[in-house]
């Protein structure tokens, strides 16, 4: 998915809000037991999906949300791309910091809500975001319109949920 000039979602709405005390604990808590240990959730392995999608595509800024353990993160940060991934679990965060020592490469590591995080205007060349499907529909935000907003002119969107339904 490549933007232009695209607006989506509800115009109006606000951007960022403040998600009710606790929640953003009781998620984080969650998300961090999830990543405890070495349990990993998904494939080590970047997504086919977006391997495909910067295949030929001159690196730039890339904003991952959602990162958990930086598969797609520390890829990208491999080929060149300046990255920052932003998550909720501190634990993954961790870890994705890790990853990327490990591959010797750099990238920023944000711990934070995505509807409180700053995605800034017309700053990525690529957004992704991977099995965050369920934060569309429950965030007080509009996830859609920000997401376009932050993309730059020609800028790639690399979106995927998962098929068989696991929330996150």
């Amino acid at each position: 998915f490549c933007v232009s000039s695209v607006a989506l979602g509800r115009a109006g709405q606000a951007t960022t809000a403040n998600p009710p005390a606790g929640q953003d604990q009781k998620a984080r808590e969650f998300w961090n037991k999830e990543f405890a240990g070495d349990k990993a959730l998904r494939d080590k392995e970047p997504s086919k999906l977006l391997v495909d999608a910067v295949r030929g595509r001159k690196p730039g800024t890339a904003l991952d949300l959602g990162m958990g353990q930086g598969r797609n993160a520390v890829y990208l940060a491999e080929h060149g791309w300046k990255v920052t991934g932003v998550d909720l679990s501190d634990v993954a965060v961790e870890q994705a910091k890790k990853n990327a020592a490990d591959r010797r490469v750099s990238l920023t590591a944000v711990v934070e809500n995505l509807d409180t995080f700053d995605f800034g205007k017309e700053q990525w060349d690529l957004i992704c975001l991977f099995y965050m499907h369920s934060w569309h529909g429950r965030s007080p935000t509009n996830p859609p319109q920000r997401i376009v907003n932050a993309l730059r002119r020609g800028g790639l969107l690399a979106p995927q949920a998962d098929p068989l339904g696991v929330q996150g």
